[in-house]
């Protein structure tokens, strides 16, 4: 799993930990490693997603 920033330096900031990200139509699906939505949001309401490295502080 890995730790994303979603929206960095904005007032709707948060992190979310998922295995990785698609975009389906409007919408972008962080999933777990088996596939499974963990989070969903409209993709008109995403600014930056930023993937945050293990170790980085």
């Amino acid at each position: 799993m890995a730790k994303y920033s979603i929206n960095s330096g904005y007032s709707d900031y948060r992190t979310i930990d998922a295995w990785t990200y698609r975009v389906e139509g409007d919408f972008i699906h962080f999933v777990d490693a088996d596939n499974t939505p963990v989070l969903t949001v409209r993709a008109g309401q995403v600014y930056v997603i930023e993937r945050e490295e293990p170790g980085a502080a």
